[in-house]
């Protein structure tokens, strides 16, 4: 009865060591191609959201002012 198990176990390992010794399919990528970098393009647009400060100029009617902010470049440089 011993025998008998070892061998079935034996013949159940086999398969299963042959399909991992197989070399892994791979397949093509799907979808649209990588992205390139953009081209520099030395002009462009620039749009800033600042906070406001309300300013009451009389008559309920208030006027907001912009509050200041600073433009750094890629390298933390003002």
């Amino acid at each position: 009865m011993k025998v008998k198990n070892i061998a079935l176990i034996g013949v159940a390992i086999i398969p299963l060591l042959a399909g991992c010794a197989l070399t892994p399919v791979t397949l093509d990528p799907v979808g649209p191609a990588p992205a390139k970098p953009a081209a520099y393009v030395p002009t462009g647009w620039l749009r800033v959201y600042t906070a406001t400060d309300a300013h009451e100029i009389g008559d309920n009617t208030y006027y907001y002012t912009h509050t200041g902010y600073r433009v750094y470049n890629e390298n933390g440089q003002l």
